[in-house]
Parts: C-alpha cells; sequence; structure tokens
C-alpha cells in the first residue's frame, strides 16, 4: 500500500487507497480509456499524473481525462492544464471532508466535471463547471455528459465484483 502526502492550502493530509477503492479506481479508469480510444476523444491518466491547477498547484486526481482539444498532445513533465474530467475514489479511510476539499479546489478552476466515487455506497456524486450535480445510485447510469460525448457506463458493471470481498 503506497502513502501519499497531499497538500490542501497550508496544511497537509495523509491519504491511504484500501483494496476497494483501488480496485474501483482501475476499473472505471478501464472503462474510460476502452471508451475513449474507441471514439480517438483525448487521454485517460491514471493517480500517478501531476496536473497543474492554476492558482492552487499541482494535484492527482485518482482518474482523469482531457480531450485533445485541451491536451493536444502528451508532454513528458507535469500536464500543464487542468483535466477536462477529474475522478476521486473516496476510501473507507477518507473523511468526508477531504473529498470536499478536493472538490472545492476543482471547483475553482473550475474543472468542466468532477465524479466523487463512493464505493461503500456505491454512488457517484457528479459536478459540472455550470454549479449543477447530481447523485448516481448503483442502479443508475453514469454519463460522460459533454466532456465525454456517448460515454454511458451502468454502475452495476463498475461496483459489481468478481469475487466478495475481504472485510
Amino acid at each position: 500500500m503506497s502513502l501519499e502526502i497531499l497538500e490542501f492550502g497550508s496544511e497537509e493530509q495523509e491519504e491511504m487507497a484500501d483494496g476497494l477503492s483501488g480496485v474501483i479506481g482501475l476499473r472505471l479508469g478501464r472503462f474510460l480509456d476502452e471508451y475513449v480510444e474507441a471514439h480517438n476523444l483525448g487521454w485517460v491518466f491514471n493517480a500517478d499524473t501531476d496536473f497543474e491547477l492554476p492558482n492552487i498547484g499541482k494535484r492527482r486526481p485518482d482518474v482523469a481525462f482531457c480531450s485533445f482539444e485541451t491536451l493536444p498532445t502528451l508532454p513528458r513533465t507535469v500536464i500543464p492544464v487542468p483535466p477536462d474530467l477529474a475522478v476521486e475514489i473516496t476510501s473507507s479511510r477518507d473523511e468526508i471532508d477531504n473529498s470536499d476539499k478536493k472538490l472545492n479546489e476543482y471547483r475553482q478552476v473550475p474543472l468542466k466535471l468532477v465524479w466523487i466515487v463512493r464505493p461503500v455506497g456505491q454512488i457517484v456524486e457528479v459536478y459540472r463547471a455550470d454549479g449543477t450535480a447530481s447523485i448516481i445510485t448503483a442502479e443508475g447510469v453514469l454519463k460522460g455528459d459533454e466532456v465525454i460525448k456517448g460515454f454511458e457506463l451502468p454502475l452495476s458493471r463498475l461496483f459489481t465484483l468478481p469475487r466478495q470481498l475481504i472485510r
């Protein structure tokens, strides 16, 4: 398990991913990447990618997407633009205010689309740059809106795992 130090403002917080959030993050990244590649829409990034957010600094969403319009070519350094979509996946160790702090930073930029994935509750909170928000439950369908046009993922595909969790 890796330990990552994230800075929010002047304070530092530790964030540790658990197995469930790691599996869900990889699954969501895979579904997104397959769709984006098949439709030649842009780039999908994992949690090891630094993005430079104006007036905030470097941040690492758990999964991110940049269209080719936003990022025509891949730099070999920090991504110098904010992603079009940032995804944060909460773990059982996350504090609600930790994801709220990340969301507030993303809304300051503002990002076009933010998904907060809560595996334990099997919901995804969707936040858009126009200020609208919605909650998608496990029976619902997550959509890419105008950011990843045509992307639809039944959340049952994301949250239904091939084996039972070890508790």
